[in-house]
């Protein structure tokens, strides 16, 4: 299910980039006011359907809800495994985060893309993430347990930024960027999913924590990757990537973390 649900967002991964490097060859003024037209239409299509049970949802046993508290936050992120599950997706989102935060920066110097060729590219990437979250993920969660998925994602990423790091022409990067979110796609629904059910009396409170997280390497990110591609170049940001992989690798491999404490082993 979060992988159907995955695939709304991929469809926008896809088509924004594209659009958006098209009309910034006019003016990024274009390109700005565009994406405030398509943020109004999302707030109006949220006011508009969304259920009316959902706005004002009950507490269980009648009664309004309480407003959420840090006390909550606390709570739900102590719980068993989680803490865990939030240093997974901590990892590898700052792993993708990095790369994605510095590619603006390096395609045109590194690749010789203008911003038309890099809204093309990030909108491939879209495209695989639709496939994947569309076919992939139900496939692959079906065959084998959530902890084997982990580990050969984090395994297929870390190939992935190494490789990437001496990519030079544009096919190798479309071609390396492949395996490289077909594996975050997987890894990040698997991680949502395990966090869900670590959790499930509280599940808006854990999608919540999983998507604070997720802003938090967002917020770290451009400003390591933009030190680091000024310092070292386009490769160093492809092994800063790497290294919060083998952090995590590391910690799997000594038992410190478990990416999937509450998966029911699946016979491959």
């Amino acid at each position: 299910m979060l992988g159907h649900v995955g695939v709304g967002y991929g469809v926008g991964m896809s088509v924004g980039p594209a659009l958006g490097g098209a009309l910034s060859r006019g003016s990024l003024r274009s390109a700005s006011w565009v994406a405030a037209v398509g943020s109004l239409l999302s707030l109006l299509s949220l006011l508009l359907f969304m259920p009316s049970e959902a706005r004002g949802a009950a507490a269980p046993g009648g009664g309004k809800r309480r407003a959420l508290s840090m006390s909550d936050l606390w709570r739900v992120a102590a719980l068993p495994g989680v803490p865990s599950l939030l240093l997974v997706k901590f990892l590898t989102g700052m792993a993708t985060a990095l790369f994605q935060s510095a590619f603006p920066l390096f395609v045109n110097s590194h690749f010789g893309l203008d911003a038309r060729g890099s809204g093309l590219v990030m909108s491939f990437t879209g495209c695989v993430g639709i496939a994947t979250q569309a076919l992939a993920i139900d496939a692959a969660t079906r065959r084998f347990e959530d902890r084997r998925i982990v580990g050969a994602s984090v395994v297929a990423m870390l190939a992935s930024l190494a490789a990437l790091s001496a990519a030079t022409r544009v096919s190798h990067l479309c071609a390396l960027l492949v395996p490289l979110y077909v594996a975050s796609a997987l890894l990040s629904t698997v991680n949502t999913a395990q966090l869900t059910k670590a959790a499930p009396a509280d599940a808006g409170t854990i999608v919540a924590i999983d998507m604070s997280v997720g802003s938090a390497t967002r917020m770290l990110s451009p400003s390591l990757a933009t030190m680091v591609l000024q310092r070292s170049g386009y490769g160093s940001v492809c092994g800063l990537s790497a290294s919060s992989l083998v952090l995590l690798l590391l910690l799997l491999r000594a038992r410190l973390v478990d990416a999937a404490p509450h998966a029911a082993p699946k016979n491959a």
